[in-house]
């Protein structure tokens, strides 16, 4: 009897100690999960509940992800070194002389420095459509076109070539219509003294000319370089040198499109609209409009002839 109560004993104190330590596991597992949640690691039951208020709340929760996410891949999209390098790059490649640069200066002569600015708008707007091509992949198949490539790069080119026979054959403007350009620019004589009192008759006696629209500059900028095919290359290769694939694209794309549209805008009005304005002084004779007729009008003849010349 004494070894039977022993044993009954025994087998209750084995069965107390499994239970509490089955207990004692339980519990710990409970903490470990909800540590878990804690760190970060909603359970299904969270999840479910946070997608429902964010699916009929406001939507402030969802803006504010958005917002992060855009934040964080505008910051990681493009490093401040590669960025620079891209400015530096923008500023150099605007400030070789080309197509873009003639018709802002010709336009500048031709209407002043202020509304020359459409005209630089317009070509603005035929960058953005270069990038766009590239962007969308278009730009591998103009590339990777020969007769593509050839059709627009003869198109530009007789394009700059009947820009440059139009300038040629230009009728100068009276000096009227020169000071009217002046006076809007803030230039001339504040009390509409005449300025050209010493000047041969010729020049006051030029034939009368339009001031050309906002819409014809803006027209012409798209498309002196839009039909240039050899943009749609140089991008081609210039933006993929700054363009990180292994983050989102868009930003990116953003970023490199507005550096380069920005800095072309400063290259074009800040510098060679301004130093072409400096030269508006010959644009009050005839004989001046007449030079300076010939003298753009050759440019973009010249600027015609290597764009279909040179491969």
């Amino acid at each position: 009897m004494r070894r039977r109560a022993a044993a009954h004993r025994s087998e209750r104190r084995k069965f107390i100690s499994d239970s509490w330590k089955s207990r004692a596991r339980a519990a710990w597992e409970a903490r470990a999960t909800r540590r878990n949640s804690d760190d970060g690691l909603p359970s299904a039951d969270q999840t479910s509940r946070r997608s429902s208020w964010q699916s009929t709340g406001d939507g402030h929760s969802t803006r504010a992800a958005r917002l992060r996410w855009a934040l964080h891949a505008y910051a990681g999209a493009v490093q401040l070194s590669l960025w620079a390098t891209l400015l530096a790059a923008c500023f150099v490649i605007s400030f070789t002389p080309g197509a873009g640069a003639i018709n802002t200066m010709g336009n500048s002569l031709n209407v002043g420095f202020r509304r020359s600015i459409w005209g630089i708008l317009g070509q603005q707007a035929a960058l953005i459509v270069h990038i766009l091509i590239v962007a969308a992949g278009l730009g591998v198949l103009v590339a990777g076109s020969p007769i593509a490539f050839e059709v627009i790069r003869y198109a530009g080119a007789a394009y700059l070539v009947y820009l440059g026979i139009r300038q040629l054959l230009a009728k100068p403007q009276p000096p009227a219509a020169a000071d009217d350009g002046r006076a809007e620019d803030g230039e001339g004589d504040a009390d509409g003294v005449d300025t050209n009192e010493g000047e041969p008759d010729d020049a006051r006696q030029a034939p009368a000319g339009s001031a050309e629209s906002r819409w014809s500059m803006f027209r012409r900028g798209l498309w002196v370089n839009l039909l240039n095919p050899k943009a749609i290359v140089f991008f081609l290769a210039f933006l993929p040198q700054f363009i990180r694939p292994e983050l989102p694209l868009l930003p990116q794309y953003l970023i490199v499109g507005l550096t380069v549209v920005v800095v072309d805008v400063i290259v074009m009005w800040g510098f060679f609209a301004v130093a072409a304005h400096g030269l508006r002084r010959f644009t009050r004779s005839v004989r001046g409009q007449r030079v300076l007729n010939s003298v753009f009008g050759s440019l973009f003849i010249g600027v015609g002839v290597l764009l279909a010349v040179v491969h």
